[in-house]
């Protein structure tokens, strides 16, 4: 009542009020988890017998013990009761198993909130975060540990997931990506896990650091032309339908339809093993005579593992694109070389090759960069790297000729670019794991991306409630812990023939 009654001065201000009931709600929901939690265990405790069987184990009861446990409210201490087996040397906590309660001292709607904020931006900044709504936050070293035993389970998750609802459309689209990460070396390893240096007698955070610029040998200077990063290269695949415009009869695709991303710091063909698996989910398998077009830079390697994945696909409904601006971006460069102080030339110049590739007429730009490589001496000041550029521009139009087809895949109204993916690549890997300072380690970072990936797939609810009916297959005795201080192990590499199911969708 002193919140809302009014003093000599006048009401309670609305900066002072809303703040107070806020914190007498968290209480108010502190004192409601321990009531539900101590009318559950006597609910449980009533039904079991003194003695029973389970897993074919005995068990009988014993007293109660309390427990701290950590909810959206802020933490509370209730008390349950205790049952144990004589032969497994240990017990569980009905009431603990009844709704869901593990071994960590979290709930799982904090869990979840935890680790989906974490996803989202660093572990410190979630932490901030959690502390400005819930007046309180896990330990950080509990975040990261809930967060790696969580991630564990997205592989999974996304394994038995199902497809979208309402997947109608036509065409799917695959496109893939890569982009590395920055991670820690041997030698930033060895300084993480060997012993913390004892703190100096310095009064302060400056002196202590004028001290050891002092004690320290000089860094050498980075050269500018130096970005290496250690980086740990992720695949990304974007997946969506396309459907037909129902008002016309012309060929005019609608989309993109029911969009979903997948990535791992799995070797390239991981990414074919999971777009295969979801293809097959949405009903595009080879027998499905439905149109699949894989759209992507060019990368032989990725060409060799769509035919691995889905060479038993009939070649007529099958397009596979190269991304016509980085198609560009070779004819840009070529261009440079052949116009190197004419601005205006070399635009003109590479819209004439543009109009080329959108007629599907590739040979036409070969056979000019190949006379213009026969006309260019072989030396001469900087006559090596130009013809080493165009070479470089001749070899990817080479390579790429069957892909570059832009003529059928305009008729069709199918994709010229793969900016979808490029657009997922910054926002799933790059405004997570690319920041200043970071350094991951791989496994670490992998069980994280598992979760971002689902999260901006819009499937986290769905994830949770899979995390939650895991912990029912569980033995009763062995208390299940979400919390991992070591990452999960990264998914196996099946071969093709493996990742392609026995069955095939009509």
């Amino acid at each position: 009542m002193a919140m809302v009654t009014a003093s000599a001065k006048g009401p309670t201000p609305v900066l002072d009020f809303e703040p107070a009931l806020w914190s007498r709600l968290l209480g108010l929901g502190r004192l409601l988890v321990v009531l539900w939690l101590t009318r559950v265990d006597e609910e449980v405790i009533r039904r079991l017998p003194c003695g029973f069987f389970r897993s074919n184990r005995f068990f009988v009861r014993r007293g109660g013990q309390s427990r701290e446990l950590g909810t959206l409210f802020g933490k509370v201490r209730y008390r349950r009761r205790y049952v144990y087996s004589a032969e497994a040397e240990r017990g569980f906590y009905p009431a603990d198993d009844a709704v869901g309660l593990t071994a960590d001292g979290f709930t799982l709607p904090l869990v979840g909130l935890c680790c989906r904020l974490a996803t989202r931006m660093s572990y410190a900044a979630a932490l901030s975060v959690l502390c400005w709504f819930l007046r309180w936050a896990p330990a950080p070293r509990s975040l990261q540990e809930l967060t790696m035993g969580l991630g564990g389970q997205g592989h999974r998750f996304q394994e038995q997931a199902p497809p979208p609802p309402a997947d109608e459309g036509e065409v799917l689209v695959i496109q893939f990506d890569s982009k590395g990460i920055p991670t820690a070396t041997e030698e930033e390893l060895g300084a993480r896990r060997g012993p913390r240096p004892a703190r100096s007698a310095e009064p302060s955070r400056r002196h202590r650091g004028r001290r050891q610029r002092r004690e320290r040998n000089p860094r050498p200077k980075r050269d500018p032309d130096d970005h290496s990063k250690n980086a740990r290269m992720a695949t990304v695949v974007v997946m969506y339908t396309l459907a037909q415009d129902p008002t016309t009869s012309e060929p005019r695709l609608l989309g993109p339809r029911n969009v979903r991303a997948h990535a791992s710091f799995c070797p390239k063909r991981y990414a074919f093993q999971v777009a295969r698996r979801e293809a097959d989910k949405r009903g595009f398998g080879p027998g499905s005579g439905r149109r699949i077009q894989f759209v992507y830079d060019g990368d032989e390697d990725l060409e060799t593992y769509r035919r691995q994945y889905f060479g038993d696909y009939p070649q007529e409904n099958v397009v596979v694109t190269a991304d016509i601006m980085h198609v560009l971006e070779y004819i840009w460069d070529a261009a440079a070389v052949l116009y190197p102080r004419d601005k205006d030339a070399c635009a003109s110049w590479v819209a004439i090759q543009k109009a080329r590739l959108l007629a599907s007429e590739g040979e036409l730009i070969r056979q000019e960069l190949q006379a213009r490589l026969a006309q260019m001496p072989r030396t001469g000041p900087g006559n090596k790297a130009k013809r080493k550029q165009l070479e470089t521009t001749l070899r990817y139009l080479t390579t790429n000729a069957q892909r570059l087809d832009y003529r059928l895949v305009r008729s069709l109204d199918l994709e010229l670019a793969s900016g979808m993916v490029e657009g997922m690549v910054r926002n799933l890997i790059g405004q997570r794991f690319d920041q200043g300072g970071m350094r991951w380690i791989a496994e670490r970072a992998e069980a994280l991306l598992q979760l971002r990936c689902i999260e901006l797939n819009g499937q986290w609810d769905d994830f949770i409630r899979f995390v939650h009916a895991s912990l029912a297959l569980g033995d009763p005795a062995r208390p299940h812990r979400f919390r991992s201080r070591k990452p999960p192990p990264m998914p196996a590499l099946l071969p093709p023939h493996l990742a392609k199911p026995s069955t095939l969708p009509n």
